[in-house]
C-alpha cells in the first residue's frame, strides 16, 4: 500500500510532461482541430502524434489529410 497515494498521480503527471517536446494546436474545422504532439522516449528519439479535438471526426479523409498535413509542417518547423 502506498503511504501517499495522492502524491502517486502527481508525479506521474510529472514524468509525462516531461517528455513533451511540443504541442501545437492546429485549426482544422474552425476554432476545432488537432493538437500535433511530439514526445521524447527514454532513448531520445521523438515520437509524434495527433490529439483530435471533440467534435472533430478523425476518420473523415480531408480531417486526416489536414491533420497529416500539419503534423509534416510542425516537424520542417521544429526541423525534424
Amino acid at each position: 500500500m502506498l503511504d501517499e497515494p495522492g502524491r502517486l498521480l502527481e508525479l506521474v503527471r510529472e514524468r509525462v510532461t516531461a517528455t513533451m517536446v511540443l504541442q501545437r494546436h492546429v485549426p482544422i474545422s474552425g476554432a476545432k482541430g488537432v493538437f500535433v504532439i511530439g514526445r521524447r522516449a527514454p532513448g531520445g528519439e521523438i515520437t509524434w502524434y495527433f490529439d483530435f479535438e471533440w467534435g472533430v471526426d478523425p476518420t473523415d479523409p480531408d480531417v486526416l489529410r489536414r491533420a497529416r498535413e500539419a503534423m509534416a509542417q510542425v516537424r520542417a518547423d521544429y526541423g525534424v
